[in-house]
């Protein structure tokens, strides 16, 4: 999720950075949302994500 949101959302670069085809992406992706109840399509939604991992990162909680 992490490299989704730092790639600015884009999906090619994204599954290349993971070594992973897009189709693979958009699964997992589709899984997040529904499992974290939220809409990668939203702005807020995708800020949000990204702020709380960062400080996650900062803090060491993951």
């Amino acid at each position: 999720m992490e490299t989704f949101l730092d790639n600015t959302g884009d999906i090619k670069r994204t599954a290349a950075s993971l070594c992973i085809h897009r189709a693979s992406l958009h699964y997992r992706l589709r899984r997040i949302e529904k499992i974290a109840a939220v809409e990668l399509s939203s702005g807020d939604d995708r800020l949000a994500l990204h702020v709380g991992l960062k400080v996650a990162r900062l803090m060491e909680l993951r």
